[in-house]
């Protein structure tokens, strides 16, 4: 249910929800693909939709019509990935549950990040307010497109360095303890040179 809320949360600006739940569908093949599992061609396909979808979202050329993903497809991106999710630890037992926190870093982040945030000033968690991680690199002067590959490439890192953790089996501690650290850093960084308090 928190990933699911997470990135319909993170759904602010054209492109941001797709290229990060491409991020982590693109993670979950290539584990299940190295464990060759029979769900393997499921985040595949999804991806292959989703890589459709970003083309219009973007609106890559005039002649091209712009759609939009709506809570309904965001919701249903989060399901998705979460029942993948599911499969991978307890049926296919492909990678471990700290490894979760990776796969779905910059979604998750965020969502505690504005909800903590917010609670600190007293505001109601919920209430949607321009205080999200893609809304305040936007108020340093990125643009969207910049944003979205900023945060894509951070999702992209993060998962990485749970890829390679989860490979070189690196203890539940130590993982932990890695991707708490990497919070902190987001958290900084963005409570301190933000403009937005």
């Amino acid at each position: 249910m928190a990933n699911i809320n997470s990135l319909n949360m993170v759904d602010g600006i054209d492109g941001l929800l797709g290229a990060l739940s491409l991020v982590s569908l693109i993670t979950l093949a290539i584990f299940l693909s190295i464990s060759d599992s029979s769900f393997a061609s499921v985040p595949i396909v999804i991806s292959a939709a989703l890589t459709s979808y970003l083309i219009f979202n973007f609106k890559i050329a005039s002649f091209i019509p712009k759609i939009f993903m709506g809570d309904a497809g965001a919701m249903l991106l989060g399901f998705t990935v979460s029942w993948l999710i599911i499969i991978s630890v307890v049926i296919e037992e492909v990678f471990r549950l700290v490894s979760i926190l990776y796969i779905i870093a910059l979604p998750f982040i965020d969502m505690i990040f504005t909800i903590f945030n917010r609670i600190g000033k007293g505001q109601s968690p919920i209430r949607p307010q321009r205080d999200h991680i893609h809304h305040r690199l936007m108020n340093r002067g990125f643009s969207t497109s910049q944003t979205v590959g900023i945060t894509t490439l951070l999702a992209l890192i993060i998962a990485t360095i749970g890829f390679l953790g989860e490979l070189s089996n690196i203890n539940d501690l130590n993982m932990l303890l890695m991707f708490l650290f990497i919070m902190i850093c987001f958290t900084y960084y963005f409570i301190h040179t933000s403009k937005y308090k």
